[in-house]
């Protein structure tokens, strides 16, 4: 009986480790005033609205994704999976001892105080009516798959140790990156 080998290149958990932490710290220096974060990273040029709001999320709803204000919704509410906050849409869970968010209830949803609360969540919306916003594979065609797509461990195994990072971290990392150069 002959004997076959396998092998594969492991996870560079400290290259990880490092990405995690540099998305972290982008994460903190949100701008909020000076820019619109979301605008900036779409176009991937420096954005400031003198009105008041951003056209990029004008009619896509807060309840359900759609295509259309929230105030006139009736389609099933957009589910946050357990272990992310439901305002700012960040993990409450440690990966690879990286933290973007406090586990503690009090910290979550209403009190949420995450820099990126304006940010992620909005950003997860438009990523889904226009997946050119970052290079990301992304197979859903509904917002029931996607919102089970978004929470859960990517398969995409060609970057290093993303098959154990929820989508939504890669969508971020992927903006974040190019926003950044």
């Amino acid at each position: 009986m002959k004997l076959s080998s396998v092998s594969c290149d492991t996870d560079d958990f400290q290259e990880l480790r490092y990405k995690l932490n540099t998305m972290d710290r982008r994460l903190k220096r949100m701008s909020g005033a000076a820019s619109c974060d979301l605008c900036t990273v779409i176009t991937k040029s420096f954005v400031h609205h003198e009105g008041r709001g951003c056209p990029s999320i004008f009619n896509i709803c807060f309840k359900c994704l759609g295509k259309h204000s929230s105030n006139s919704c009736t389609f099933p509410w957009f589910k946050v999976k357990d272990g992310f906050c439901w305002k700012c849409w960040l993990p409450t869970f440690e990966i690879f001892g990286v933290s973007f968010h406090s586990n503690k209830k009090e910290l979550l949803g209403v009190n949420c105080s995450n820099e990126a609360k304006h940010f992620v969540k909005p950003l997860c919306m438009h990523f889904f009516h226009n997946r050119t916003i970052a290079n990301v594979p992304c197979p859903c065609s509904d917002i029931s798959h996607y919102q089970t797509w978004l929470f859960s461990s990517s398969s995409h195994s060609s970057v290093c140790g993303s098959g154990q990072m929820p989508n939504i971290m890669l969508i971020l990392e992927a903006v974040l990156t190019v926003a950044h150069k």
